[in-house]
């Protein structure tokens, strides 16, 4: 995998403060200012913050991860990934330069601490933290369901090409690839 999510976290960053209209510079290509990401009310509503001593429930914290484009791993290692320990909840927020780690005891936060990716120790302590998408597009189950039928069309269309052709291998190579792709959707 070659995607560099740091160039993601900073774009998201970016994305954010223009969205938050907060004072800001943004240096970037032609292809970056005209490549198509969330809509300004969707980045805001995605975001949420999570503060020691709040009350929250564990489970609709990771399925909003989940739906923000975060990845679940057994240790974190790069923005855009969480993992959960029982009452711990590693994350890596795709907007930070450092992941953190989120203690509950039931259901309350008991505390927020900063650690190092390397050594997996705790490097300092947050009253809180702000989750933004992992993610520069994520769709919607109401994006999702009319994308999928196009995609299925076009996918049967080719293949009907391809069967006229003769193309055995073609079919089962753009039959691997769609599968693929649609699993990752």
């Amino acid at each position: 995998d070659i995607t560099d999510y740091r160039v993601i976290g900073e774009r998201i960053g970016a994305l954010t403060q223009l969205a938050q209209r907060e004072p800001c510079i943004v240096i970037g290509t032609v292809e970056a200012v005209l490549q198509r990401t969330l809509p300004t009310d969707r980045l805001l509503a995605s975001i949420f913050t999570l503060e020691a001593g709040q009350e929250v429930d564990y489970k609709s914290v990771l399925t909003r991860l989940v739906r923000m484009g975060y990845s679940s791993a057994s240790t974190v290692t790069r923005p855009g990934e969480f993992s959960r320990r029982g009452g711990l909840l590693d994350v890596y927020p795709s907007t930070a330069e450092a992941p953190v780690r989120i203690e509950l005891f039931g259901d309350e936060i008991e505390s927020i601490r900063i650690f190092d990716v390397a050594t997996q120790r705790s490097i300092g302590k947050h009253a809180s933290v702000d989750l933004a998408p992992a993610r520069e597009i994520r769709l919607t189950d109401a994006d999702l369901t009319p994308a999928l039928a196009e995609i299925r069309a076009a996918y049967e269309a080719r293949k009907g090409i391809l069967a006229r052709e003769g193309k055995r291998e073609a079919i089962e190579r753009l039959t691997d690839r769609v599968e693929r792709d649609i699993t990752q959707l």
